[in-house]
């Protein structure tokens, strides 16, 4: 099995908000400046930079804070299973 990862920065304008998704990956997001709301179906979690957040596929968006922000991630999976190898 091999072991996909990717590196990401974001920068959001102030009071974007992203679309509520999720991935299939393991998340490691951190707040490198400004602020960000993460939405989560409890609410909203408020983060300032050095924050760190680990998402494991949960359904979230991001609504960031009045001078925007920048977050730096850290996506982590493994390939989806391929049907035809567990029939051979």
């Amino acid at each position: 099995m091999s072991l996909s990862r990717l590196f990401v920065d974001h920068d959001l304008g102030p009071g974007i908000e992203t679309p509520t998704h999720h991935t299939d990956t393991l998340d490691l997001q951190t707040v490198l400046s400004g602020s960000v709301d993460l939405v989560l179906d409890d609410g909203a979690h408020h983060l300032e930079p050095g924050d760190l957040v680990v998402l494991t596929g949960v359904d979230h968006a991001w609504r960031a804070g009045p001078h925007g922000c920048r977050l730096t991630a850290v996506l982590i999976g493994t390939p989806p299973p391929d049907p035809e190898a567990d029939s051979q």
